[in-house]
């Protein structure tokens, strides 16, 4: 199953909400030379709150649940969260993982899963400060009780894992709701004429 823009219910029951509320001071802390990525977030509540998914999908395998949270970020110039500099970009993306990871570890109730932030284009300044990031929240979520795997994956990386294995699959799909898969396949329509 697939979701996209997924937000949690106000309605929905938080488990592990003591191991949640733990978890978010020892990011705090962990993180604190990093700038204060969760900003004016104060409590694990409002954290859970902001939690939003651009694409969550849930599979069933040997009836265990797999999850997969992937936040996608398409700047042309790069990461434009903010104008301030490299280092508040690097501590959004930091913020989005560790939100998500919370987000599925309180509504869904598991402590596994893939978490993913894609981008095509990351300027290389944020990009030297991102990437150790992949690894090293994978180890502080570990550290902590979480089996999540963190990906991070931009640029080279971005065309390798994402856009060509889509772009190959978008000769057999028929479905042509998918936006992107729409216009590449209209985009090769297109070249045959040019």
């Amino acid at each position: 199953m697939v979701q996209t823009n997924w937000k949690p219910s106000p309605t929905w029951t938080l488990n592990n909400e003591d191991k949640i509320e733990k978890l978010q001071r020892v990011f705090v802390e962990h993180y604190a030379q990093d700038g204060n990525i969760f900003g004016k977030t104060k409590n694990h509540s409002q954290l859970l709150k902001q939690a939003e998914v651009d694409v969550l999908g849930l599979s069933l395998s040997d009836d265990t649940p797999n999850v997969y949270a992937i936040d996608a970020a398409f700047h042309s110039g790069g990461l434009g969260y903010t104008k301030s500099g490299n280092r508040d970009n690097v501590a959004r993306v930091i913020k989005k993982i560790l939100r998500t990871a919370v987000g599925i570890y309180g509504f869904f109730d598991t402590s596994e899963g893939e978490i993913i932030f894609a981008s095509p284009k990351i300027n290389p300044a944020d990009w030297q400060e991102l990437e150790p990031y992949e690894n090293k929240i994978g180890e502080l979520f570990k550290d902590n009780g979480l089996n999540f795997t963190v990906k991070i994956i931009a640029n080279e990386r971005f065309l390798k894992e994402i856009l060509e294995p889509v772009k190959a699959v978008a000769k057999t799909v028929k479905d042509t709701s998918e936006l992107f898969l729409r216009t590449f396949q209209l985009l090769k329509t297109c070249e045959k004429f040019s």
